[in-house]
């Protein structure tokens, strides 16, 4: 668990001693996404009936994009364990989406920003080796007890961005450093006194204005997820010896788990 959630445990027992938690968060915002098109959504309070849905701008370019891995998909490697719907799923998926830039952008070293889905703060980074980057949480709600995060993967942030940085939703903050897979991840999670970081499905928090922008590109919700109960009865394939949190799997059984923008 990051260093600063040990913090907030206790910080989040004093709130609750003083009887309250206050969190404001504007009423309308507008937001440029992060290809160039824009559109006024509400960003209510993460957590609150009508703010699951709180990402409000795109973390990335779509236009630079050529697909992504569905989640559940088995791609890369392991990433599962304790989820927000209730329940841990094995080590035998990937509870994430690996993004893929379009051919041309790799091949030209073309920069691949990304973006501050909402507002909030940088409330988390960590060197991951050997790579040399870094895995960002971005948090819209860092005073809240329950902390949704998003997470970037294989990111270098911008000069002036760092960890307890303030961004602003759509703001550029970085960069994707492109892995020997030639992509880079995102994530979702949120986390609560006492207990690990629960796992959620990223685009489940993506507001109706941002969805609208992978439809006009071929792409639905249902698109996105593979079903529990599907991997369950289908689990990923696991090279030999890799078995365990960061099980491998084996090259290429992802291949088919993606979807292709338009």
């Amino acid at each position: 668990m990051p260093k600063k959630y040990i913090i907030a445990i206790g910080v989040a027992l004093a709130v609750l001693a003083a009887g309250f938690v206050a969190f404001n968060r504007p009423a309308e915002l507008k937001v440029e996404s992060g290809n160039g098109r824009s559109s006024d959504a509400a960003s209510p309070a993460p957590g609150s009936e009508s703010g699951d849905k709180f990402v409000v701008a795109h973390p990335f370019n779509l236009d630079q994009i050529a697909s992504f891995s569905k989640y559940r998909s088995c791609m890369g490697h392991s990433y599962s364990g304790q989820t927000v719907a209730g329940g841990e799923e094995p080590h035998n998926r990937s509870l994430k989406h690996y993004i893929t830039p379009l051919a041309s952008v790799r091949e030209s070293g073309e920069e691949i920003p990304i973006y501050a889905p909402f507002d909030g703060e940088i409330s988390d980074v960590t060197y991951s080796e050997p790579e040399g980057d870094y895995q960002v949480w971005v948090t819209p709600n860092p005073t809240g007890i329950k902390q949704w995060h998003f997470i970037f993967f294989h990111v270098l942030l911008d000069e002036g961005f760092a960890e307890g940085s303030a961004v602003a939703a759509g703001e550029r903050i970085g960069r994707a450093h492109l892995n020997l897979g030639g992509n880079f991840d995102i994530g979702m999670k949120r986390s609560a006194p006492f207990s690990r970081p629960a796992i959620s499905p990223p685009f489940e928090h993506f507001s109706d204005a941002i969805l609208a922008d992978y439809e006009a590109r071929g792409v639905t919700v249902a698109d996105i997820t593979i079903p529990k109960e599907y991997r369950d009865a289908n689990p990923c394939a696991i090279i030999p010896g890799s078995e365990g949190v960061d099980a491998r799997f084996l090259p290429g059984s992802g291949e088919r788990e993606q979807v292709v923008l338009e």
